[in-house]
């Protein structure tokens, strides 16, 4: 009879019978790894490559697509926004049983952070949608562009924060005063609500991703469609470049 101690068990137990030497958890650990190592060496290669390759065809087909990438000429993009407003047609806060037009001037404020190696912008930009029909709806309005062609670097963020101005029917006036809600302050009468994609698609203008913004109580509907156009970088020279010319 010998006395084997077990970590798991009080000092000074004793128990008989032959045993293996403890297993070393680092050991099973390493021979854990290196099988797993030994699996994954056959795929690692071709799946990091189907991931690239689906990535890299999001990111560039777009600037590819519209307009072919040149050789020789580095491709990049300029983002443009622009905005339509209309009254919910399945609202009731703007009848239709009325034999005076609707008449309305509406402000839009939006929140835009867009970041790039060439361009960085970050602020609130005010639309001034003026003289629509909120029936039939405004026409597409440019709200914003990025000053320059820049390189790919993602979806610039877009908020919604402000929808107001007057809305006129005959003798009657109609005050929005639509606000996006913020921590710490009361909850507005008429909140803007969080925007959501609605359309991905094309047309004469180019690539676009369409985002709807909603007022939650006089029912008004801001539409943002945000292109994704190509464009051709400019590449400063470098002082080596400077002193061969």
């Amino acid at each position: 009879m010998r006395t084997v101690y077990n970590p798991g068990e009080r000092r000074g137990v004793e128990r008989t019978g032959s045993l293996a030497p403890p297993l070393q958890l680092g050991g099973v650990l390493k021979v854990v790894m290196r099988l797993i190592s030994q699996i994954l060496s056959s795929f690692a290669s071709p799946l990091a490559l189907s991931v690239a390759l689906v990535f890299g065809a999001f990111n560039c087909a777009a600037p590819q697509a519209a307009s072919g990438a040149t050789d020789g000429i580095p491709q990049g993009i300029r983002h443009a926004l622009y905005v339509t407003v209309k009254s919910d047609p399945a609202s009731a806060f703007l009848p239709l049983d009325t034999d005076a037009p609707y008449t309305a001037t509406l402000g839009v404020k939006t929140r835009i952070s867009a970041h790039s190696q060439e361009t960085n912008f970050s602020g609130d930009v005010l639309t001034e949608v003026a003289d629509f029909d909120p029936i039939r709806g405004s026409k597409e309005q440019e709200v914003w562009k990025d000053a320059k062609c820049h390189h790919e670097r993602g979806f610039p963020k877009i908020t919604v924060i402000e929808v107001d101005g007057l809305i006129k029917n005959g003798q009657r006036t109609i005050q929005i005063d639509a606000r996006f809600r913020q921590i710490g302050l009361r909850l507005p009468a008429d909140e803007v609500m969080p925007s959501r994609r609605i359309a991905t698609g094309t047309d004469d203008f180019g690539l676009f991703v369409e985002t709807r913004t909603e007022t939650k109580q006089s029912r008004l509907v801001a539409d943002l469609k945000l292109y994704i156009l190509p464009c051709d970088l400019t590449i400063k020279n470098t002082g080596a470049d400077a002193d061969q010319k």
